[in-house]
């Protein structure tokens, strides 16, 4: 059988065509998500009542993409489940390509009530005695405009504490808790924790701080050829976007991460246009910036060595013209170029802001931003970034809490020795290569003084007179080599 298109055919089948697409584009994303929705429920074991009481949590669309998201939270009579939520991706001529499932089947029959024993500030004291926090009394705020019970953050806690009913899954059955968000005084942790709401149980805790942290514990030796500098090196790039004068830094520029991988060198204007449109020292979205220190849309950066968390107001300041230019010296101790650090790290925080934003992390998207220029989304969650902070060593921590929370991020120093390759073996070859290594507590002896020139000397690994001595700690006499004199006793064993 053969078929003859004719012009009119094709024409009306192209107009047939252009018609369905004008359609998809009327309805809007969340109208095409819950059709979806409703047509396919039953092929994914749910019953209609596990998606009727659904409710949009959060909607937007990508302007790069045209990619819309729709996330629909599940409730049962009005109270939401934590973390069941289903996500749609349609494309953007309106067809549904993505889908993420994470409805409880037969919800209804899973709940144990919907009336709560104990209120929400017995639920928070809970919480703070399994995080063995000092009772303090609670000093109620009221209900904020999302449902949630707010209480004075007091001594408690750095923010606020919040409250609300939530279902959370537990085994076979779902439980009605309290959803507690809580960040402790003195602690760099942010928790989201579900508490029982009838025996006061502590169900589910998530800790919306995430560490990366190097300890020095172990004594390990490392991988001369990945350690060496010469494969890290890459050539300054110098990034610009903009042609108003905006801010130049004297930093590590991207993609050099560190004063090991590369020399600093002066970045002029190096935001993206897209991204921080009017500058990184922007906050009201109008030409001009409103801040001539480290602190704008994206970012807030400053010292914290006191661990206060806040402000003492002694950041780096760029003056009218917004050049942050300090002096750093890698011999010195870090006090005398914080303002350096402290600049270095705005730039970063603002680079990964930039750069994330155009792989789809924008204001509705849950951007960190003070101004979210109409854009959609939660604004005055710019991320409080704390250099040289003094809540810690060796390495970072970031915060995450929701949309409209601002992240934090906690830059510490490093101890002596920490970042490793301070003690290196020259020969003989079997074992030679760098090993991370740190200052014992006492010193290193009499004579011998380890700093940032280096000191290279033979070593010889002591036998003492103990002959039980699991290790030769040099705490007696040196039986094995009658020259050496100094025989200073330090706090815990050497191995190597």
């Amino acid at each position: 059988m053969k078929f003859k298109f004719t012009k009119q055919f094709v024409l009306s089948l192209a107009f047939l065509l252009a018609s369905a697409v004008a359609f998809a584009q009327l309805r809007t994303p969340v109208e095409i998500a819950n059709e979806h929705v409703q047509s396919q429920y039953a092929a994914w074991g749910l019953t209609a009542q596990d998606v009727d009481g659904m409710t949009v949590s959060d909607q937007y669309t990508d302007p790069t993409t045209g990619i819309s998201r729709v996330f629909f939270i599940q409730r049962h009579q009005g109270i939401p489940v934590y973390n069941a939520i289903q996500n749609i991706s349609i494309s953007k001529d309106g067809k549904v390509f993505h889908v993420g499932r994470r409805f409880v089947p037969n919800l209804a029959s899973k709940v144990n009530t919907t009336v709560p024993v104990l209120d929400a500030e017995a639920a928070v004291v809970k919480l703070m005695q399994h995080l063995q926090i000092p009772y303090a009394p609670l000093r109620p705020i009221g209900q904020n405009d999302q449902g949630d019970f707010v209480f004075e953050k007091g001594n408690i806690a750095k923010q606020d504490i919040k409250a609300r009913l939530s279902y959370q899954q537990y085994g076979s059955v779902v439980l009605l808790s309290w959803d507690i968000s809580l960040a402790p005084t003195h602690s760099s942790d942010m928790w989201s924790a579900r508490v029982d709401a009838v025996t006061g149980d502590l169900l589910d805790q998530v800790n919306w701080t995430v560490y990366c942290k190097v300890d020095g514990s172990a004594f390990a030796h490392t991988d001369k050829d990945c350690e060496a500098t010469a494969n890290h090196n890459h050539e300054a790039v110098t990034t610009s976007f903009n042609m108003a004068a905006d801010g130049t830094y004297n930093v590590w520029p991207w993609p050099i991460e560190s004063p090991k991988h590369g020399p600093r060198s002066m970045v002029i204007d190096p935001h993206d246009l897209t991204a921080s449109p009017y500058g990184w020292h922007d906050t009201n979205g109008a030409a001009g910036p409103e801040y001539t220190i480290t602190r704008g849309n994206n970012v807030h950066a400053y010292e914290d060595s006191g661990d206060t968390d806040a402000s003492i107001d002694n950041e780096p300041d760029g003056g009218a013209s917004l050049v942050f230019d300090f002096p750093y010296d890698a011999l010195a101790e870090p006090v005398t170029f914080t303002n350096a650090a402290i600049v270095n790290l705005f730039y970063w925080n603002n680079i990964m802001h930039d750069l994330s934003y155009s792989y789809g992390m924008t204001e509705s998207a849950g951007a960190f931003q003070a101004h979210n220029y109409g854009n959609g989304g939660a604004g005055n969650d710019f991320v409080n970034a704390e250099g040289q902070d003094g809540g810690g060593t060796n390495n970072a921590n970031f915060s995450t809490p929701p949309d409209g929370g601002n992240g934090r991020m906690q830059m510490y120093l490093w101890s002596a020795g920490s970042a490793g390759e301070v003690f290196n073996v020259d020969e003989p070859a079997s074992v030679a290569g760098p090993y991370p290594s740190s200052q014992p507590a006492t010193g290193w002896g009499t004579g011998a003084y380890a700093t940032m020139a280096g000191v290279t000397a033979d070593v010889v690994i002591v036998e003492d007179a103990l002959a039980n001595d699991l290790f030769s700690d040099a705490c007696e006499e040196i039986i094995n080599a009658a020259d050496l004199v100094d025989q200073d006793c330090i706090d815990r064993p050497w191995r190597l």
